[in-house]
């Protein structure tokens, strides 16, 4: 039987980060290979609906058993794992397309306020990450750009997917340590490796 597919996915630059830490993550983690499992990674577009409709294309290529984005949160200190994505678009600065809507909905069908909820169980996420040394947090604001939009779109869609941001290379830590590239790797590699075990 074929190993399972889990679809590792990262973001390109976008106005104010020129160098995105999340494309560094998918390169290294693409074809990791687990009992059962191996890591599919791709670099979404920061454009919307660009990701959305990119992530929907490699669901129906590789039909992944998990998906797991990952995108970098600017002025974070530590890891947030999301529990929410919300239907609204408001965009702090425009996308890699220009656009920079305010207030929309992202399914006009649904109220704006409208969310969905992460299908894991999260708390042990942290848990995991906090043993091996790397602080995060159970967030509940994915944030209205095109990262919560992209999570919103997969949830939307079925997918059983985890949303997990990231601070900037060279943040520094709660606990004084720098955010190295080494130490997001582990953080991308222990978040893989606990889905993969919570199936």
């Amino acid at each position: 039987m074929a190993d399972r597919v889990l679809l590792l996915t990262g973001f390109g630059p976008f106005p104010g980060v020129d160098d995105n830490p999340t494309a560094a993550l998918a390169r290294a983690l693409d074809g990791l290979q687990l009992p059962g499992l191996r890591v599919v990674s791709a670099i979404l577009p920061v454009a919307h609906p660009a990701s959305g409709q990119e992530v929907a294309r490699l669901c129906a290529l590789h039909q992944p058993a998990a998906l797991l984005h990952l995108g970098v949160a600017q002025q974070a200190d530590l890891v947030r794992i999301e529990q929410l994505a919300c239907n609204e678009l408001s965009f702090r600065v425009p996308d890699t397309a220009g656009a920079q809507p305010q207030a929309m909905p992202i399914d006009p069908s649904l109220p704006l306020d409208a969310e969905l909820s992460v299908p894991w169980p999260v708390g042990g996420l942290w848990a995991a990450l906090s043993l091996a040394g790397l602080p995060a947090a159970l967030s509940d604001d994915a944030g209205r750009y095109v990262c919560n939009a992209t999570f919103w779109q997969s949830l939307r869609g079925g997918q059983r997917a985890l949303f997990v941001h990231v601070p900037q290379v060279g943040a520094v830590a709660p606990d004084g340590t720098p955010w190295t590239l080494e130490r997001l790797v582990h953080v991308a590699t222990v978040a893989v490796q606990w889905m993969a075990a919570a199936r």
